[in-house]
């Protein structure tokens, strides 16, 4: 499994889960990778076939703004601390809720868009809001298998954002998945987000958290 992180930091405290090589990442809007079938219904090209010169300049200044202004309003370092599993097979004896049985699991929102296609979703934007994760991680596998992914905002001993929403866009083989808030949620300064999957060979998912 690759960690598509830009930095990394030292591991975390323990965190109860399911998965095994667990990373602390400290991501503030990384890059997103790249995947053939991903958001294919979200997805929006900008060709520069035809046009005249102006309105081109135009489409260029309006993206430098945008990247501008993205960076003016990333948060302090220490507040983008994310602590993840790796996309693990599961079976019974293994999954989150048998190892951990007392654990409250708060359902997400959630709209299925296609088949495959799933936003998981918690709170809505604030004004004064920003980006504090974007994160990204994918997994294939030879036959179909249950999977978990833990995610927890923010890592070890940080200290978090108060989080005003939350937006986990998933894509698998299979036709269902479920995306629940574990501890913290929306209006508390952290979060530990649980994704389920039964019987797929693939799984990809990006993850949004906002916060003030």
């Amino acid at each position: 499994m690759h960690i598509k992180a830009k930095i990394v930091v030292a591991q975390p405290e323990a965190v109860a889960s399911t998965s095994q090589n667990p990373k602390s990442v400290r991501i503030v809007h990384q890059k997103r990778s790249p995947h053939p079938q991903f958001f294919r219904l979200f997805r929006i090209s900008f060709t520069f076939f035809s046009g005249d010169l102006l309105s081109k300049m135009f489409l260029v200044l309006c993206l430098v703004l945008g990247i501008m202004a993205s960076v003016s309003g990333q948060p302090h370092a220490r507040a983008s601390d994310l602590y993840y599993t790796d996309i693990t097979p599961v079976t019974d004896e293994t999954r989150y809720t048998t190892l951990n049985p007392d654990t409250q699991l708060t359902e997400m929102n959630k709209v299925k868009h296609s088949k495959g296609n799933i936003v998981f979703t918690a709170g809505e934007r604030a004004s004064g809001d920003r980006l504090i994760v974007n994160h990204y991680d994918d997994e294939n596998f030879p036959s179909a298998k249950d999977v978990e992914v833990l995610m927890s905002y923010p890592a070890g001993a940080s200290t978090g954002v108060t989080l005003t929403s939350i937006e986990v866009y998933v894509d698998m083989a299979a036709d269902d998945a479920g995306g629940y808030l574990t501890k913290g949620g929306i209006g508390q300064t952290n979060v530990e987000i649980l994704l389920t999957s039964n019987q797929t060979r693939s799984f990809v998912y990006e993850t949004f958290i906002y916060g003030y």
